[in-house]
């Protein structure tokens, strides 16, 4: 299963809906978990509260949503929502390739040492020895 994702939301927000459909058609296996934030921006302190609240988990001052967190570690809104995907496929690529790479040399490895057993079981020859110099 795929890690855990968490979006903090809000209603009437097109890119938290627009993230929430990538992750479910691109992560089907991922646990994601919706929070919504309407109740903690009822008024302007509350607003800033949040958002201050918010900055200490992200690591820095985000104000836009929605903000998306991966396994506790913040990926940032929509648009990095995109592009770390995107750099996961390509690790998925790169993986999938070292794993191609590796069996085929597990295969071809286990083919020379097939072929090193059949010579060792055959009999020996005794070398031919020629008189006519």
């Amino acid at each position: 299963m795929d890690a855990e994702f968490t979006i903090y939301t809000k209603s009437g927000c097109p890119y938290c809906v627009r993230a929430k459909d990538l992750l479910r058609s691109t992560r089907r296996s991922a646990q994601v978990k919706e929070i919504d934030c309407d109740p903690f921006l009822t008024s302007a302190v509350q607003k800033e509260e949040f958002l201050a609240t918010m900055a200490t988990y992200c690591g820095r001052s985000y104000r836009t949503f929605p903000m998306i967190f991966h396994q506790g570690q913040f990926v940032g809104g929509y648009s990095e929502l995109l592009q770390y995907l995107e750099r996961q496929h390509q690790m998925d690529d790169a993986f999938a390739e070292w794993d191609e790479a590796r069996e085929e040399s597990e295969s071809e490895l286990k083919q020379e040492q097939q072929e090193l057993q059949e010579l060792q079981e055959q009999p020996q020859q005794e070398p031919e020895c020629s008189l006519n110099a």
